[in-house]
Order: C-alpha cells, then sequence, then structure tokens
C-alpha cells in the first residue's frame, strides 16, 4: 500500500495515510496493555490485528485506498473501532476524575 501510493496519489497523502495509521496502531497497542478496562476486551484485540495485518499484508500495493475493493471498508471499520475505543477511554476516564472532584 505504502510503496505504490506515493506514485499514484501523491508523497503527502502517503504520509499522512501512514502516520495516522502508526499513532492509531500505537495509542490502540498502549490503551490494550496499560488500560485494565480493555485487558481482556477481544474486540479491540480483534480490531488491532486486523489493520496491522491488513496494513503488512497489503504494505506494496495500493489495495487499502481503492473505493471498489473490498479491503478498504474492513479497514475503516476496525480502525474505526479502534478510534472509538481511545475516545471511549477518554470520556470514562474524564468521567470518573470529574466524579471524584
Amino acid at each position: 500500500m505504502f510503496f505504490l501510493c506515493p506514485m499514484q496519489f501523491g508523497v503527502l497523502f502517503t504520509a499522512i495515510v501512514t502516520i495516522s495509521v502508526l499513532v492509531l496502531l500505537i495509542k490502540g497497542m498502549r490503551l490494550k496493555s496499560r488500560n485494565k478496562n480493555f485487558d481482556d476486551d477481544q474486540r479491540l484485540g480483534l480490531s488491532l490485528t486486523i489493520v496491522a495485518g491488513l496494513s503488512i499484508q497489503n504494505f506494496l500495493e495500493d489495495v487499502l485506498v481503492d473505493p471498489n475493493i473490498f479491503f478498504m471498508s474492513v479497514y475503516f471499520i476496525f480502525a474505526g473501532y479502534i478510534f472509538y475505543s481511545i475516545r471511549l477511554k477518554d470520556l470514562l476516564v474524564n468521567d470518573e476524575n470529574s466524579e471524584n472532584v
């Protein structure tokens, strides 16, 4: 994905997509390993595995950014679940802190 993207879509798009995916995966892995609420959450683990697996599998192709191919929708669904889990964790932490004050 990331090798052919600069030739087809441009360097700026490729850099933004690559950094976004890496940040999302790092935040998701950090959430899974550090937060006890998500320690046994198999859905978050599945989402991290699918997003990382599709990124690695399609590393030299542009399959993930082509809207006509099935992988893009699956990729965005599971990446959205990781993003939602990160936001949910932030909301839960903020709610717990506001109750204690």
